[in-house]
């Protein structure tokens, strides 16, 4: 929890011609979900697509989020792909109390 999960994928332009492509995110958690848009490539390009998964804090393990990024071509809104991100929360929550007291040791050696 308040993590944040780091995705990388390879959008490649199949296309005829040059492109741009607009990205959309639905997150079925409605988890906030960051990447950069919209992507401009050339005919058989390719580009790296990083998407970032924000956890919230206060989100219980065994909680699973999926992400589904689609791609939308801007010149042929027909030609679209999609990809599932699964984040999965696992493992424990600590919580750090306030003040946390040092005091020097009297522990002597010799």
């Amino acid at each position: 929890p308040g993590a944040v999960i780091v995705y990388t994928h390879t959008l490649t332009n199949a296309g005829n011609g040059p492109d741009t492509f607009a990205i959309t995110h639905a997150s079925s958690q409605g988890w906030t979900v960051m990447y950069d848009t919209p992507i401009a490539l050339g005919i058989e390009q390719t580009a790296t697509l990083v998407v970032r998964v924000a956890v919230p804090f206060g989100v219980i393990s065994g909680t699973t989020d999926t992400t589904i990024i689609t791609a939308t071509s801007q010149s042929d809104f027909a030609a679209f792909d999609s990809v599932t991100d699964t984040t999965m929360v696992t493992g424990e929550q600590w919580d750090t109390y306030l003040p946390i007291v040092l005091r020097k040791s009297t522990w002597k050696s010799f």
